[in-house]
């Protein structure tokens, strides 16, 4: 009795331990469940029960230094297609279709889509489209809020800019290099459902706020980018070029104010070619072709590619050399039109017609090869390289903008006499225009290299300071004195060397050409620069600008590239408010080329009309038998030469009365004026000596008379 007792005792308090012990793993598990992995837990829950939309957020605008808008985000609406709630794919797809104007099979495609809850049908779509879709009221059609990126100037400065994707991510330039300031961070609305996808009845929906992107305040000046992109345009057409690029730069700070390469895109529709003039039977190309003609105008060829400076470069030498003290200004040089290096001869650009003996400044001013070689061998590699190392050749300058490229310097050890040589002169060595312009920019700026950057600040959507880049990168390449002293030699090779079709009435410019041959087997190509500054007493902006595979017939720098230069300073000097200063021999040149305002005298009495023009310092010449100017030729507003004679019609002739303009290409200021005159036609003249070499319109051209032809006059004995 007592062992049955007992048997039974041990079974209750073995029942009950399991009952304990059982007790405490539940009490653990629940500890486990609730406190440890609860969050996570209720999260996978919430993740099953709710349906989540993402809102996307407003991406940053970017503006230019004065806060002009360059690149926005406007509101959008995105089509959203809820799969599991739609009742009636066929009726859906058929609506949709209609209204967003999509392929009916596209859309039933994506309703048919298997393995996903939520597929995107449409995005950015304009306002009328959402109101007609929400006016239906389909089942598990949902329109989201969202933004679309817009330009507004088109292809104005799109290669810095860049452009998004779909997803209103940034793809290149700007957009890719600071797309973690510009995107911000989506929200999300979530709402509760079944297990069908459809809405929990008496469920509410929570809202997450989006958090806008920064925005984004350039080194650009809208202003100045237009000019550089106008004379970018023009050089392009001009010179039947395959590139041109510019560059402006604020030579204290290395804020870049405008930057330029055409031909390009416009980031509105990036896949689109808007230069399809410049491409034979481009709509006969393969899609394939056709996308890697398109995709190469989004290249910012200011940093990607890659060039022989020419003679450009030989500031580098010149720099060298006066800090290094083996040149002076008075040093004797002697060109013969070549120099034997080794076993190689290597010419002067004016090898048929050397220069002789000259001085140092003598030799920078007429850009001979021989005296650069001369200064080369002097320094000998190791002191040429350092001073090629301090320039930042070879080495991205960090600018602030995707894919820029290195460059090519051979190492030095592998540099013998004769790539010493070429060298010295700009051969045998690769830069990026970026890199050129702030070599410039140092001699301008006293002596010190300054980092290129385009963005200035960074601001949330409140204007409150995120990020500033007001203290860029800085290093001594050469003493002030130094670099003053090659400022100066820079401004002679605009006043009296190769580059005196930069020259500027009023204003001092500094600066050096290059001209550099292509290596290509079958035909001849080059590269013609101009690269400088002004004003070079007190230097506020460098320029460059590159001229990539102009006409054959017309390639030297100092023909093509600097007349663009100059132009563009003219502008941007007057822009800053820059006062010009002028010399007597230039109040001499300015009382030559003296222009008037032609004054409008459509309207008036031709006897009155006549003593206008008269007045106004212009000839006349009447044409018809009414009493009264019906119409005038130049019209009002034109700039043009005293003594200019200005057709006044009295009848509706003007249409008939054409004439074909000569050809004055090669002829001087004066014979072209008499040439053009005597066919009624008056002329505009840019550059101060030297023949016509480009004349618009082109010869032949049929004009109305009293019309305006533009000619460029340079001197081509001395144009490298």
């Amino acid at each position: 009795m007592k062992e049955t007792s007992l048997r039974i005792k041990k079974r209750i308090l073995f029942v009950m331990a399991v009952f304990f012990l059982s007790f405490v793993l539940l009490v653990g598990r629940l500890f486990y469940l609730q406190l440890i992995k609860g969050e996570e837990l209720k999260k996978r829950a919430f993740s099953q029960w709710t349906r989540e939309r993402l809102v996307a957020p407003k991406r940053g605008s970017i503006v230019d230094r004065n806060g002009k808008i360059l690149a926005m985000s406007i509101t959008a609406e995105t089509v959203v297609a809820s799969l599991n709630q739609i009742k009636d794919k066929e009726w859906t797809a058929k609506v949709l279709s209609g209204i967003l104007q999509m392929d009916y099979q596209k859309i039933l495609n994506k309703l048919n889509t298997k393995g996903v809850s939520d597929i995107y049908i449409a995005r950015n779509i304009d306002k009328d489209k959402a109101d007609k879709i929400r006016k239906y009221a389909l089942p598990g059609i949902y329109l989201t809020g969202g933004t679309k990126r817009v330009y507004p100037n088109g292809n104005f400065l799109s290669q810095v800019l860049g452009f998004t994707g779909i997803d209103d991510q940034g793809l290149s330039g700007l957009e890719l290099y600071y797309d973690k300031y510009l995107r911000g961070k989506p929200g999300a609305i979530s709402a509760q459902t079944d297990a069908s996808g459809r809405a929990a009845p008496f469920s509410e929906e929570f809202f997450k706020k989006p958090v806008d992107g920064y925005d984004l305040m350039l080194t650009i000046d809208e202003t100045i980018q237009h000019f550089a992109e106008k004379y970018a345009q023009k050089a392009l057409y001009d010179n039947k070029a395959k590139s041109v690029t510019i560059i402006v730069e604020k030579v204290k700070t290395g804020e870049i104010l405008a930057m330029t390469s055409k031909p390009d895109f416009d980031p509105n529709k990036p896949f689109e070619l808007i230069y399809k003039d410049r491409f034979t039977d481009f709509d006969k190309l393969s899609q394939a072709e056709k996308n890697k003609i398109v995709q190469s105008m989004w290249r910012n060829r200011a940093l990607t590619d890659t060039y022989e400076p020419g003679s450009t470069f030989k500031i580098v030498t010149a720099a060298a050399g006066l800090e290094e003290g083996i040149v002076n200004e008075k040093s004797q040089f002697y060109c013969r039109g070549y120099v034997k290096v080794a076993n190689a001869v290597i010419k002067c650009w004016r090898y048929y017609n050397p220069h002789g003996s000259e001085n140092f400044v003598e030799g920078v001013q007429n850009s001979c090869n021989p005296v650069f070689i001369e200064v080369g061998q002097r320094l000998g590699k190791e002191k040429l390289y350092k001073y090629i190392n301090l320039f930042g050749f070879g080495q991205k300058t960090g600018i602030d903008l995707p894919g820029e490229a290195k460059g090519i310097v051979q190492p030095v050890e592998k540099v013998g006499p004769v790539e010493l040589a070429t060298i010295s002169f700009g051969q045998g060595i690769s830069a990026t225009p970026i890199q050129v312009i702030s070599m410039i920019n140092a001699i301008a700026n006293d002596g010190v290299w300054v980092q290129p950057h385009v963005v200035k600040a960074i601001y949330d959507k409140d204007k409150k300071l995120i990020k500033s880049f007001d203290a860029p990168k800085k290093r001594r390449v050469l003493y002030q004195d130094v670099a003053r002293r090659l400022r100066n030699i820079l401004q002679s090779v605009v006043t009296n060397g190769t580059g005196h079709n930069a020259y500027l009435l009023g204003y001092r410019v500094a600066g050096k050409t290059g001209t550099s041959q292509k290596y290509d087997k079958t035909s001849k190509k080059y590269i013609a620069s101009f690269g400088g500054f002004a004003p070079a007493d007190n230097p506020e902006v460098s320029v460059l600008v590159i001229i990539d595979e102009p006409d054959p017939s017309l390639y030297y720098g100092g023909l093509i590239a600097a007349p663009v230069a100059r132009d563009l300073l003219n502008d941007i000097l007057r822009y800053l408010d820059i006062q010009p200063q002028y010399t007597a021999e230039e109040l001499k040149q300015i009382e030559f080329y003296k222009e008037y305002i032609v004054p409008n005298t459509i309207g008036m009495n031709i006897e009155d009309a006549k003593k206008q023009m008269y007045n106004n310092k212009f000839n006349v010449k009447v044409i018809g038998n009414g009493d009264k100017v019906i119409d005038q030729v130049p019209k009002a507003g034109f700039m043009l030469k005293e003594g200019s004679t200005i057709i006044l019609f009295t009848q509706d002739i003007s249409q008939t009365s054409a004439v074909a303009v000569p050809s004055v290409v090669g002829f001087s200021f004066q014979d072209a004026q008499k040439v053009l005159s005597n066919s009624l036609l008056n002329i505009k003249v840019r550059g101060i000596k030297g023949k016509i070499i480009r004349q618009n319109p082109q010869p032949g051209t049929k004009v109305p008379i009293g019309s305006i032809v533009e000619v460029e006059i340079a001197d081509k004995e001395n144009a490298e």
